[in-house]
């Protein structure tokens, strides 16, 4: 980070103190202004002060001392987040408006004769609108100039509205926010009442009804209406005059022009009405530890689609017509997507075209429309149609916030839901990691790789607690991964050294052969149905495994990591642990077969060549990536790939996400590094000492619940001691043994307790 030079630093400081000083000033003297209005001073200033006030504003006088207060306490404490120059303009502008319709609503015909001619205008004039005694009551000297310009020129009717509008424009200065998002920000409140009004009218209705036929009517659930679907797909341009950084296309109220397509492996939903709150809404949100708001998150600069962009757009559309029909391809463009980073012209050919003759031409239609690289996608899935994705000249950023608060993100109930981005139509994406079961993550040095997992990482942690997701965090570079150190999610720190990695992930075998242990006791088949089984207090949650670099941890103990990272990803989906693999170095001898064939799920940033892209996703088309977060993200159950423009979190955004997160609460460590040689023989083999065992038994009798889990997580200790503790007292007889689903039994009283440590008993 660049320091600023002491001269710069002078100057901000001189301008900080300079407008406390201002802003100071104006509050204290509209104020004095204020009360020399409302309480007649004897003194010659105010006198001075409050006749000039009422000759310029007349009654608007109680108005300016307002004005000068508010433009006072912006400079003071509203600076950062509105304009202080919008502000005080539109402040004047209200106070101007104001007192121009205090003059023309008034009647000065009432007058005596005397008054109606008093002052130098009304003397002058004659007209008892300009009189001393009409504009001090009314809007002064400066409402009757505005207000006898507009009459004069428009007349009585119209002036009301230009003043309304002048009004308006006033408001949207003052606020520094857009008339639509205004408009939105009431409407909510205005439905909500109209449906209580509503409700409460059917509800008398009802109440008399059944007075009248002296029994009660069966209740009605109330169905709620469907969301409004928006206009056809086919279009030829999919863009709005405004679309956000992000590309999603909007229209008036806010909805979404286009619905959320549906693709295998992601959820989806259908985008009905805007998102006005600040905080995710979630059902498992509680005030013991509540979930970090969305106001840490940045929303997205809007960018706008010009007429200069639309054109380019038709000059492109008959580049790529007069370029196919060249090479003796007759074709039509039927529609374009116009997405965050590339824009997708959808090619129908003409009758006996074959689809391979366009997608080997991808060289020369970039050469044609200028373009630093195109992809041929043949056929679009679920179109007749094929698809050439063309770069846009101005990329546009795709913001984590406005994934989070989307309804298809909101609406999933699965605690490993994550934001992807958006797709090429400007749709926003997410996936499910319950269903994929793992992911392996491939590109070139900064291609979107950290990116995308820091914002894997947050868009859980923005949904699920530490007792229902947990993660174990492995990065060798040092450099990602490290900025979520001390979150209370974690179940170890973060892993640096490529030894210690070793032995983490062997802990991490331990752990899934534990919970497979547990699931048979309970009659369980995976995480989801022992979850529902078991008391609220004893349930599991899932275990995240990121690893952020695979090359270097291949590159040092490549056989042992590799035989972890199998028999984990075989075998750990029904435990609920899930591997996140990221690598920059997408070759033969790092994502080996092994790794290959028990990680379905593939995300592929921008590639240097085409073997690259087919080690990852078993097909080209990763080398035609343009970077910066463009990725092929391929599901378990997809035919091809999906092309999104990936979610960016910058680093000022996740280190206020760690902050909140630390500040809640501190990290319980559960697991640690098991060595090669003590895999075998249980893992943790630290003694148990006699006041850890006592402990352990009290706890037991005095809540009645003797489960590994539960003393795991009271007396803060690795899971295999608990699991001992637990052998050891069944083999005492102090509690019984497993039950299935129901808690262990407890064979002791508290007295019987006693008398066992008072004869000195231990493990």
């Amino acid at each position: 980070m660049k320091r600023k030079r002491p001269g710069a630093e002078q100057t901000a400081e001189r301008s900080r103190r300079l407008r406390d000083i201002s802003g100071l000033a104006l509050c204290f003297c509209g104020l004095a202004c204020l009360v020399w209005l409302l309480w007649r001073q004897q003194a010659p200033v105010p006198g001075i002060l409050v006749g000039a006030l009422r000759l310029l504003a007349g009654s608007g006088a109680y108005v300016f001392p307002c004005v000068m207060m508010f433009i006072g306490g912006m400079m003071l404490f509203g600076w950062q987040r509105f304009s202080l120059s919008h502000a005080s303009i539109g402040s004047v502008l209200a106070f101007l408006t104001f007192a121009a319709w205090r003059h023309i609503a008034g009647d000065p015909s009432g007058l005596p004769a005397d008054e109606a001619s008093s002052g130098l205008f009304g003397s002058f004039v004659g007209d008892p609108q300009w009189s001393t005694a009409y504009v001090s009551g009314a809007g002064g000297y400066l409402g009757a100039a505005l207000g006898w310009a507009l009459t004069g020129l428009f007349g009585t009717t119209a002036s009301y509205l230009f003043l309304v509008m002048f009004f308006l424009m006033a408001l949207v200065l003052i606020v520094d926010k857009p008339v639509k998002d205004m408009l939105m920000s009431l409407k909510h409140p205005a439905s909500a009442g109209a449906r209580a009004v509503r409700k409460g009218v059917e509800a008398v209705r009802n109440g008399k009804s059944r007075e009248a036929n002296g029994k009660s009517a069966p209740a009605i659930k109330g169905v709620a209406e469907p969301g409004s679907k928006g206009p056809s797909l086919l279009e030829r341009i999919r863009d709005q005059e405004t679309v956000t950084a992000a590309g999603e296309p909007r229209t008036e109220g806010g909805k979404s022009r286009s619905r959320m397509k549906a693709l295998p492996g992601l959820d989806d939903s259908v985008e009905d009405e805007p998102v006005t709150s600040t905080h995710v809404p979630q059902p498992f949100d509680n005030p013991v530890y509540p979930l970090p708001p969305i106001s840490l998150l940045r929303d997205a600069p809007v960018v706008g689609i010009n007429k200069k962009a639309k054109q380019e757009l038709e000059e492109r559309i008959q580049i790529l017509v007069k370029t196919l029909d060249e090479f003796g391809i007759g074709a039509n463009v039927v529609e374009i997507a116009h997405g965050p980073t590339v824009t997708r012209y959808e090619v129908q050919l003409a009758p006996g075209i074959k689809v391979a003759r366009i997608t080997s031409l991808a060289d020369n239609l970039a050469m044609a429309l200028e373009a630093i690289n195109v992809r041929v996608e043949a056929p679009i899935p679920g179109k007749s149609a094929i698809g050439v994705e063309v770069p846009n000249a101005n990329a546009a950023i795709v913001s984590l916030k406005e994934c989070i608060e989307s309804p298809v993100f909101r609406d999933s109930e699965s605690k490993l839901t994550f934001a992807l981005g958006k797709d090429v139509a400007g749709e926003i994406k997410v996936a499910d990691l319950a269903r994929m079961p793992h992911l392996l993550i491939g590109g070139s040095t900064n291609s979107g790789k950290s990116v995308c997992l820091n914002s894997l990482i947050a868009s859980i942690v923005f949904r699920a607690r530490p007792d229902e997701v947990r993660f174990l965090m492995v990065d060798p570079k040092r450099v990602e991964l490290t900025m979520w150190e001390g979150i209370p999610h974690l179940v170890y720190p973060v892993v640096r050294e490529v030894k210690q990695a070793a032995g983490i992930l062997r802990a991490a075998i331990m752990e899934m052969d534990k919970r497979y242990d547990l699931l048979a006791a309970a009659g369980a088949r995976n995480i989801q149905s022992y979850n529902e089984k078991v008391p609220e207090g004893e349930r599991m949650p899932y275990l995240v495994i990121v690893i952020d670099e695979l090359a270097d941890l291949m590159a040092q103990a490549g056989q042992e990591i590799e035989g972890s990272i199998e028999r984990l990803a075989h075998l750990a989906r029904a435990t609920g642990i899930h591997l996140v693999i990221a690598t920059q170095r997408p070759s033969v001898d790092v994502i080996t077969g092994t790794i290959k064939a028990n990680i379905p799920s593939r995300i592929a940033f921008a590639c240097i060549q085409a073997v690259d892209s087919r080690t990852i996703l078993d097909r080209n088309g990763a080398e035609r990536l343009i970077g910066r977060g463009d990725m092929l993200f391929l599901p378990i159950d997809a035919a091809k790939p999906v092309r999104i423009q990936g979610c960016y979190l910058s680093e000022a955004e996740t280190e206020g996400i760690v902050d909140y997160l630390r500040s809640q609460d501190s990290p319980e460590y559960l697991i640690s590094p098991v060595e090669e040689n003590a895999q075998s023989s249980g893992g943790d083999d630290s003694p148990i000492d006699d006041v850890l065992f006592e402990k352990a038994v009290r706890l037991a009798v005095t809540t009645g619940h003797a489960s590994a889990s539960y003393l795991q997580r009271r007396l803060r200790i690795g899971y295999a001691r608990s699991s001992r503790l637990v052998d050891i007292m069944e083999q005492r007889g102090i509690i019984g043994p497993p039950n299935g689903a129901k808690p262990r039994e407890i064979l002791i009283t508290h007295d019987e307790m006693e008398r066992l440590f008072a004869d000195g008993a231990s493990p």
